[in-house]
């Protein structure tokens, strides 16, 4: 059962309704707590099956949800989820960043990963920057931009759209390494291990404290 009650403050967000899935009661508090603070109403389950049975009656805006825990894990609720509602937007948090399973839940339309430990900062830019894209569809103009009309085309499984999106976020600012990051993920999606460690090496080259493409690098390049 859920620990916390849903609740939220009034604001422009007010009508937003987000689901924390994590069987860590701190977290999920921490998180729930940063939220209703923005003005978004927040629900909480401290399981996958529990998240599930939430989403049976509640249609949510972002569901954030723990890639590991006991029973029921992030990926299997993602996988039922998608079965359920394919165009829901939902992003992982995890503390171990396995780069298979963070494959496999891009392929489920989470594209967006939350590493812990994380500041409120970046659980409410997150947040923002998902339900942001989920809900407007302006013409990319900023590199910015570009790259957050790729991450809406990889939730809806358009990867060729994607990459096209991040080739012109690329020539835009070369010198930024997420545009480079993600078309390694959107290469690895399309099965070509070979072009995603080349974008793998210059997201590290840009930026050597890039944890995610060095860890994908390490996986995907051996």
């Amino acid at each position: 059962m859920a620990d916390d009650a849903s609740g939220g403050a009034s604001g422009a967000v007010s009508d937003r309704r987000i689901l924390v899935v994590d069987d860590e009661k701190n977290v999920r508090f921490t998180v729930a707590h940063a939220l209703r603070s923005d003005g978004y109403t927040v629900d909480s389950a401290g399981s996958g099956t529990e998240g599930l049975d939430r989403t049976s009656s509640i249609r949510y805006d972002l569901i954030l949800v723990d890639l590991r825990m006991p029973g029921m894990t992030g990926i299997d609720m993602l996988r039922e989820l998608r079965q359920r509602d394919p165009a829901m937007p939902a992003v992982i948090i995890t503390a171990y960043g396995v780069p298979q399973q963070l494959v496999e839940a891009a392929e489920l339309g989470a594209i967006d990963c939350i590493h812990k430990p994380f500041s409120i900062q970046t659980i409410r830019s997150v947040v923002r920057e998902v339900i942001d894209r989920a809900e407007h569809g302006l013409a990319a103009q900023t590199a910015e931009e570009h790259v957050r009309e790729a991450k809406r085309a990889i939730m809806r499984g358009e990867v060729d759209k994607a990459h096209a999106e991040l080739e012109r976020a690329i020539e835009l600012d070369p010198h930024n390494g997420e545009p480079h990051l993600l078309d390694g993920i959107v290469s690895l999606l399309k099965r070509d291990g070979e072009t995603a460690c080349e974008h793998f090496r210059t997201a590290l080259q840009i930026d050597p404290t890039n944890k995610n493409a060095s860890e994908y690098l390490a996986f995907y390049g051996r």
